[in-house]
């Protein structure tokens, strides 16, 4: 069971690697496709394709590049963020319409400010809202005639440091092929959302199963085929997506043992 969630990790990367690959490499044929459609009309069309986005301080800004022809005019984009899919009562959110005047020639680049996503925030405080989903699409409503609009899309997930911590376990060994329950006493949060608990041992992460989760206690499953040895216990903000950081807690140490001979602690 704790290699379960680093089984589904890898396969998501993995997933989701195929996927990027695959729609880079379909809006590269459109793109050709569409190169080739406009030489015979004879258009002369903008190719708007966001290609970064990110926040400096409290501001979204987009990185925008155009693969067509010069644009100077009025462009509308749409900005939409939520915490998760599912949206809970309490979570934050956001959709709205932003008009910008831009200027861009062909392959030029431009940085675009989106306005302010004040999130985390003073409702919305980063111990239980740790990472946001943002997404913008370019023109959404089609009033720009574009040579292509495949690529008029980008997401980003959006991760900060939510100020869990561990202040003692209230057992640090357990015998290796009996179930047992490991009880974390500290700041956790109202709500569990991305937050988990980790061991970690050389190097390797698994998740462990959350049986309750309260504000100052957790109780967690350490399953029976645990190998003996010695753990970090750690408690992570958000989910680790593609080999990519994450923010966690403070870590202690546990240990499994498997009998006296096998005592990590001696």
């Amino acid at each position: 069971m704790i290699m379960k969630h680093s089984f589904m990790a890898l396969l998501l990367c993995a997933l989701m690697l195929f996927l990027f690959l695959g729609c880079a490499s379909g809006r590269e044929q459109a793109r050709n496709a569409a190169a080739s459609l406009e030489s015979i009309s004879g258009a002369q069309l903008p190719d708007f394709e966001p290609v970064d986005l990110y926040r400096v301080d409290t501001q979204l800004k987009v990185a925008l590049i155009n693969h067509g022809f010069a644009f100077a005019g009025d462009i509308e984009f749409r900005v939409a963020a939520a915490e998760s899919i599912v949206a809970g009562e309490r979570d934050f959110a956001l959709d709205r319409l932003v008009n910008v005047p831009l200027v861009i020639g062909t392959g030029g680049v431009a940085i675009v400010d989106l306005g302010s996503i004040e999130w985390p925030g003073k409702e919305h405080p980063a111990l239980d809202h740790p990472q946001l989903h943002v997404g913008v699409r370019v023109d959404p409503q089609g009033k720009v005639p574009e040579r292509l609009r495949i690529n008029n899309s980008i997401e980003r997930t959006l991760r900060v440091p939510c100020g869990v911590t561990i202040e003692k376990a209230e057992h640090n060994r357990f015998q290796h092929g009996i179930p047992s329950l490991l009880v974390l006493h500290g700041r956790f949060g109202a709500v569990q959302k991305t937050k988990g608990v980790v061991v970690r041992s050389d190097g390797r992460e698994s998740h462990l199963l959350v049986a309750e989760w309260q504000s100052d206690v957790l109780k967690v499953v350490l399953p029976k085929n645990i190998p003996a040895g010695r753990y970090e216990v750690l408690v992570q903000c958000t989910e680790k997506a593609c080999g990519q950081g994450y923010f966690t807690s403070n870590s202690i140490e546990i240990s499994v043992i498997g009998d006296q001979h096998t005592d990590p602690w001696r």
